[in-house]
């Protein structure tokens, strides 16, 4: 079930420091451009990670979201310790992810640009990871390669 704010990743990062939030963006694109058009624009990766890093609404309704999801002891302590890590860092103690997938060739272009741009972007200590998967499959064909109904 998609979070309401939107964002298509949500959950969280262990890391030696502790736990904390994840919010990330899935793409897909046959566009033949590097970078892709997806990655820009309101509709964007890259405006909707920056969204995810910056905008405290945005941020809130995604923590209240996963709170009602955890309901498990182990996944309420997770919970507990993010949501210790993000007050401490006054809301900046996030790991936003960016997933492009593609089904052409490999193309460093497709994120490098954006990644820089984010980081320019993203107040310490925000970490971003973008990446790009390429699969061997037109887009058409993903679902049935994977078993699902074409």
């Amino acid at each position: 079930n998609a979070s309401l704010p939107g964002a298509d990743l949500v959950g969280f990062c262990c890391d030696d420091t502790g736990t904390r939030f994840l919010f990330g963006e899935v793409k897909t694109s046959t566009d033949q451009r590097h970078p892709p058009q997806v990655m820009y624009g309101r509709s964007g990766m890259t405006w909707q990670l920056e969204t995810n890093a910056q905008n405290l609404g945005v941020q809130h309704a995604l923590i209240k979201w996963l709170h009602h999801r955890c309901t498990a002891a182990t996944l309420r302590a997770l919970y507990r310790s993010a949501v210790t890590r993000y007050l401490e860092s006054a809301g900046n103690d996030l790991l936003i992810v960016g997933v492009l997938l593609r089904d052409s060739e490999c193309d460093e272009r497709d994120i490098a640009s954006r990644a820089r741009h984010l980081a320019r972007r993203l107040a310490a200590p925000t970490q971003a990871e973008l990446m790009a998967w390429y699969l061997p499959l037109p887009i058409n064909q993903w679902a049935a390669g994977v078993g699902g109904p074409a």
